[in-house]
């Protein structure tokens, strides 16, 4: 299923529904919203403030642990980092640690709410760090990247719904015990010029490590545009290398990933793209099916012109 939808000051453009008639909050362009404090939000916002908290023993090894996870998440919804967290923490632990984050600023929470679909079910809150976890990461990650809480102000609603849609790859990765490293954002050959993947996941195979370089789909932006300047772009480096060199992950074999919220998107994104033999193999992940029966259903390939589905546990170890 397929429609149009008008955005003021710009041609119309199509949307992609799910099969059950509606579009993934994650990718909805109607969404709106944004970072929501409690009434009694506080936030610590010295170095100084929250090493004293620290020293006083307001937070112990798991709430260093948690906020960690978060920041590395940039910004995942609260099943997620339940999930993420599932070893260590309950989900009412983790809950409850949430809670007093957001009332000393260590963690934001983001309400989104979709224009197209108001009687949804409201979708597990997003969070990302803020002020005072910032702070205090950084003082104790010093050359690990964490997203400043005012970039938020910049990227707005549509960047979160992004990262939330790819920690659910990454979470599910990490729940089948094969991934191995991550990047969000990655520089491909040390040459930002090239226009960053949004994702690149090295998982561990039967036949080596592998690295997913996975690029997200966004209804109400340009995505075609986005993935046509990096299919122009990226074939030379792989060419040159024989895969596709990320910093800060191995160099192993290089996936192409595109990853849409629906068939229909998938089906659109192969019609429409400008694919000439690339010299990388593509797969397509599609976000209806992750959600609803996991890695194992969500990955396709294309072969004679048509989708086959990918059984990814097969390549596991």
């Amino acid at each position: 299923m397929d429609d149009v939808i008008s955005v003021v000051g710009h041609e119309d453009i199509p949307r992609f529904y799910n099969s059950d008639g509606v579009i993934s909050i994650w990718d909805d362009p109607s969404a709106r919203g944004g970072i929501r404090h409690t009434k009694h939000y506080k936030p610590i916002t010295t170095l100084a403030g929250i090493h004293g908290k620290y020293e006083r023993g307001m937070f112990d090894s798991f709430d260093i642990t948690m906020l960690k996870v978060l920041g590395d998440a940039m910004c995942c919804n609260e099943d997620q980092l339940r999930r993420y967290m599932s070893s260590k923490l309950t989900s009412s632990q983790v809950s409850k640690r949430l809670k007093r984050f957001r009332n000393v600023g260590l963690a934001d929470r983001w309400h989104i709410r979709s224009e197209l679909f108001p009687d949804e079910q409201p979708p597990s809150a997003p969070f990302s760090i803020g002020i005072a976890g910032f702070t205090f990461l950084k003082n104790l990650y010093h050359e690990t990247f964490f997203m400043k809480p005012e970039k938020w102000f910049d990227y707005g609603i549509r960047a979160a719904q992004r990262y939330v849609a790819l920690n659910e790859i990454r979470c599910q990765l990490v729940e089948a015990g094969v991934l191995r490293r991550w990047v969000f954002d990655g520089v491909i050959a040390n040459n930002p010029r090239l226009t960053r993947p949004h994702g690149v996941a090295e998982i561990e195979t039967k036949n080596g490590n592998l690295n997913l370089v996975i690029e997200r789909a966004q209804q109400g932006k340009d995505f075609l545009s986005f993935f046509n300047t990096k299919l122009q772009r990226w074939p030379s480096v792989f060419d040159k290398y024989g895969f596709l060199p990320i910093r800060n992950m191995e160099h192993n074999n290089s996936i192409v990933v595109f990853y849409c919220s629906s068939r229909t998107m998938m089906s659109h994104i192969y019609k429409e793209l400008q694919l000439v033999n690339p010299p990388f193999t593509i797969w397509y992940c599609v976000e209806e099916d992750l959600m609803k029966n996991g890695l194992d259903s969500a990955f396709y390939i294309v072969k004679e012109g048509k989708f086959r589905p990918i059984r990814l546990s097969s390549i596991f170890v």
